[in-house]
């Protein structure tokens, strides 16, 4: 057998080539569902940070999971993954060779991860074949048509587990029929050691794979005597009646009979009400099941019926006992969950396609020696189809389906209709798309052509490989190795500056290059809204900080038209639900926080609920310049020192009036005034109206040494971070106002003051200073502030 497999290796590494290079051509390079995002993040933390925790993701894992008992004293209080972690460290050698450079995407790398799984698997389905009895030709059509004309196409673009944990249960399957093989007890025992092993790191992919344990048990028990006729006639039997009991669980009332309530068995909610409804999508829907988005398979009833004809029924069976395992098994345990969300269907049960594809391999042997003109042209229609239904799916977001279903479905890919009916498949519905929409590949999104001419090239060469069979050890490595991964490498330097990650926003990366020049271990970037999350997916110019997005806030708005689904005078009523605790929680255990805001107080319309809660409970230190004039890129660094309740008096009373209008009551200095060098000094001023103010201050802070040198100026804006102006004041308004000075860490060691300055623009735009009533346009603050070393 190991000498068969060796021969094999030419056609093997063509393979794997050819189905690569078609992979890369329809490659996207960009995530479109969350849970892509969690394992992205959890591989980036690993590499990054050494554990597994969310951070980008944290704007949906946090408002989706929970708190989840994260310890907010932690230097990182984030959720830890609770996802099985095996596709998320497997794919960490990619992320990691991705960070030791900056000409590629640290996403675009990662998300080759499920190409080279996918063509992997093919060639595992190939070897598969080999090691079932199969010639050459019908193990390759096998693999081609499973790498081609299923839905494991399309899902070659994802960072979903599904390929993997596909992969996973292929191999361990091959363990299982390679021990079942053996005639002595070693290499029996050595493949089935390698069976469990595989098995296991299909469960740590994904657990549902514990579902395919009936059928590997099945491969790997002992010889039967198929000549059995009791036998074979039990195991008709129970084939028959496992069918019937199917349909009878599809429709008839017998399941809500026997679970009349829903109740929890270990982690699931077992519910009657969705197990009829999920058992059909499976098997029969005509958009959802396995066949419905994988024409191809239909192939398999013929297939199988000729196996039961010849008395090969161990195949046959072995599948059978899989499909009804990870069919009934996820029918019963996901509960209102066992559609899989917005992806293509049937995700949950993808693992199954390629024991589905074995009871094809009779059919291809047909095809290849004197096949009937019935069953070419079902073959002919059904290849022609299927590769219809992949070139759909591969060429466009599979989030446009659900906005083309008619209004009742609510957009609903659970929709029923959309599962049943010609007419809202996904193939038909998205046809339209084509000459309006573009097409999901990275180099159209860039419009550059390394990609497609390069896999193309290598394609063809890969394709003579396959026809030819002339090119052996040194030649395949010249001929297609090398080229394949400098087509990869080639392909992600060309797509760097990829839109869909803001790789062409100059301010975004004008932040990474300030952060990687003042970042200090433990520093968190916080981002606004998760707008931004993609271009900090894909690029990461800096080492220490730490990027966490909170979820978009309901009392935000895009522009004056419209409507902000919150409004409230209390700004934790304008953020989501558990932004204000996951900011708390990111204030403990560091002196600072980096914001990244996408509005500004130039875009008149925003109303930037993160930025207004950070400067009524935080401090504001200072906005970075990025040099560049975005008004949707601002970066701000905070101090984490709590602000006190604005309803308490200052600890310092002051009565200095500017201009007989602005009156400062009094301030706080939460830290005391003693300082170290390079530290932060925050301050809260409180102000309040003496009469009617008719200009709109600024606030200068200034910390000044005896002879009246000014060593630090603060960030001058309007009291509040610019949120309260004061000629917005009313009568008996208290309004506290937080701000702070970051300290030289050169700063003399000494005695210092603190100044305070107001200043108005007059009509023509001439500053204008604030006058005491003393006549001086400084208010000296009755504290001394000491620096120490």
């Amino acid at each position: 057998m190991k000498q068969n497999l060796i021969r094999h290796h030419d056609l093997m590494v063509a393979l794997f080539c050819l189905l690569a290079c078609a992979y890369f051509f329809v490659y996207s390079g960009r995530h479109s569902f969350n849970d892509e995002l969690q394992m992205f993040d959890t591989t980036a933390s690993i590499v990054d940070f050494g554990d597994a925790k969310y951070d980008l993701a944290m704007w949906y894992v946090w408002g989706n999971y929970g708190r989840m008992g994260q310890n907010i004293d932690e230097l990182y209080p984030l959720i830890t993954s609770p996802i099985e972690p095996i596709l998320s460290a497997s794919a960490v050698p990619l992320y990691w060779l991705a960070s030791q450079t900056d000409r590629v995407g640290l996403l675009h790398t990662t998300f080759l991860f499920n190409i080279l799984i996918g063509a992997g698997a093919c060639v595992l389905f190939f070897i598969y074949a080999i090691v079932l009895g199969y010639r050459d030709r019908e193990a390759l059509i096998g693999a081609l048509l499973l790498g081609t004309c299923t839905v494991l196409f399309p899902y070659t673009k994802t960072f979903l587990r599904e390929p993997l944990a596909l992969f996973f249960a292929l191999l361990t399957a091959l363990m299982a029929e390679l021990a079942y093989q053996q005639p002595t007890i070693r290499p029996k025992v050595a493949y089935g050691a390698g069976a469990i092993v595989f098995f296991a790191l299909g469960f740590l992919t994904k657990e549902s794979n514990l579902m395919l344990l009936p059928m590997v048990l099945f491969f790997i028990i002992p010889k039967i005597k198929w000549d059995d006729k009791r036998l074979i006639r039990l195991g008709d039997m129970l084939f028959i009646l496992s069918v019937i009991a199917v349909l009878v669980m599809i429709y008839t009332p017998l399941i809500q009979t026997i679970i009349p309530m829903p109740f929890m068995l270990s982690n699931y909610i077992i519910s009657a009400e969705y197990i009829p409804i999920a058992l059909h999508s499976y098997l029969f829907s005509l958009n959802g099941s396995l066949w419905g988005t994988s024409p191809i398979l239909l192939l398999a009833l013929i297939g199988g019926w000729w196996l039961i004809q010849k008395g090969q029924r161990r195949v046959l069976w072995g599948v059978w006992i899989g499909v009804l395992g990870m069919v009934v098994g996820h029918a019963i345990t996901t509960e209102r969950h066992w559609f899989g969300g917005a992806t293509l269907p049937p995700r949950f049960i993808i693992p199954l396609i390629p024991f589905v594809m074995l009871l094809i391999l009779p059919v291809i042997d047909r095809l290849l020696h004197k096949p009937p003109r019935w069953l070419l042209l079902i073959t002919g229609a059904l290849i022609l189809i299927s590769l219809y239904w992949q070139s759909i799916h591969v060429a466009f977001d599979w989030r446009l389906y659900p906005k083309l279903l008619p209004p009742e479905s609510n957009q609903l890919t659970t929709w029923l209709p959309s599962l049943n009916m010609l007419q809202y498949a996904r193939p038909v519905l998205m046809t339209q798309l084509f000459g309006n929409t573009p097409l999901d590949f990275a180099w159209m999104r860039t419009q550059t052509l390394f990609i497609p001419i390069a896999s193309v090239i290598i394609g063809i060469f890969a394709s003579l490989a396959l026809i030819y069979r002339r090119d052996k050890g040194w030649g395949l490595v010249m001929k297609l190795i090398i080229p394949i991964v400098l087509m990869f490498i080639g392909g992600l330097a060309t797509i760097i500056n990829d839109p869909a990650h803001f790789g062409d926003k100059r301010a975004l990366h004008a932040v990474g290059q300030i952060l990687d020049e003042q970042e200090v271990q433990g520093d968190i970037l916080l981002l606004n809204d998760p707008v931004y999350v993609p271009f900090f997916l894909n690029y990461r110019p800096f080492d220490d900080v730490r990027v966490v997005s909170v979820q978009s806030s309901p009392g935000e708005r895009a522009s004056y038209e419209q409507t902000p689904l919150v409004i409230s005078d209390d700004v934790r009523d304008l953020l989501a639900p558990n932004a204000p605790d996951l900011i708390d929680a990111l204030m403990v255990a560091r002196p600072r926080l980096w914001v990244l805001m996408d509005t500004s107080p130039f875009l008149g319309w925003a109303i930037r609920p993160v930025e207004r809660y950070l400067s009524q409970y935080y401090y504001l230190i200072r906005e970075v310049p990025t040099g560049t004039d975005d008004a949707t890129v601002r970066l701000l660094e905070y101090a984490t020192t709590r602000a006190p309740n604005p309803q308490n008096l200052p600890e310092m009373m002051t009565d200095f009036v500017f201009d007989g209008q602005l009156r400062l009551d009094g301030f706080t200095l939460p830290n005391g005034n003693g300082y170290a060098q390079g530290s932060i000094l925050p301050i809260s001023l409180q102000w309040s109206m003496n009469k009617g103010i008719q200009h709109d201050y600024r606030v200068a802070l200034f910390l000044v040494d005896e002879t009246g040198f000014i060593h630090v100026q603060g960030a001058d804006s309007a009291p509040m971070g610019g949120f309260m102006p004061t000629n917005t004041f009313r009568f008996g308004d208290i309004v506290q106002d937080n701000r702070a000075l970051r300290l030289p860490s050169a700063l003399p060691s000494g005695e210092y003051r603190l100044w305070v300055r107001v200043y108005y623009f007059a009509d023509d735009n001439t500053l204008v200073n604030g006058i005491l009533a003393n006549g001086d346009d400084i208010a000296v603050l009755p504290i001394s502030i000491i620096i120490q070393p």
